[in-house]
């Protein structure tokens, strides 16, 4: 397995893949570290799709923009969120809470009660935004996982989210971003690119 830089430096975004299959136990482990993923007073406000219908994928195909990664790639995810939070967020999450550690859930009051007021002082607008940052720390983590791993990925949120919800059936969650992995083709020109990025004093700053 690479380590963390050695994946960052040889990850990119994949253009064209390959058909080879990812191996099952690889694509647990992506999975895994994206469930793992820390969130904000453990909501974790996302689900993912994994679309393995070859009609579902061509009609994405169709609202992304026809993308080649979303038909070529063997895995194509899409990472959803809900549309506003309820109280059935809340006892998601105290239920899970008390299984876990082995408590009576009326033990867990008082973080009920946190959990229902961070819900309750929230304007319903703001609760998409809130929820597509806290997914977006899962996808992080899982393109990190991925490219550990040695199995490429694209993220892409050009798509039409609209129609990607319509023909999901989504009524609850919406579609931010699709997801291809998969394995880099020789087609993909993108790959011998050198990698761009800021230098470390750019982004970082001492005070």
């Amino acid at each position: 397995m690479k380590s963390i830089i050695e994946a960052l430096n040889w990850r990119y975004a994949t253009d064209r893949f390959t058909t080879d299959p990812i191996p099952e136990q690889s694509f647990k482990t992506i999975m895994e570290a994206a469930r793992l993923s820390p969130s904000s007073m453990n909501f974790q406000p996302w689900k993912y799709i994994s679309i393995q219908s070859p009609e579902l994928r061509q009609q994405i195909f169709e609202a992304g923009y026809s993308q080649q990664a979303i038909i070529e790639a063997p895995t194509l995810l899409v990472l959803t969120i809900p549309n506003i939070l309820t109280k059935a967020n809340v006892d998601h999450i105290i239920t899970a809470s008390a299984e876990a550690r082995k408590a009576d859930p009326a033990s867990l009051d008082g973080y009920r009660k946190m959990l229902q007021g961070f819900i309750d002082r929230t304007e319903d607008g703001k609760f998409f935004d809130w929820s597509r940052r806290q997914a977006y720390i899962s996808l992080g983590i899982l393109l990190l996982t991925a490219a550990q791993l040695e199995v490429d990925t694209a993220p892409m949120e050009g798509f039409e989210p609209n129609k990607v919800n319509q023909i999901l059936g989504l009524t609850d969650y919406s579609a931010v971003t699709l997801i291809a992995l998969g394995y880099r083709s020789a087609k993909d020109t993108h790959q011998t690119w050198p990698k761009v990025r800021f230098k470390m004093e750019d982004i970082l700053e001492v005070r």
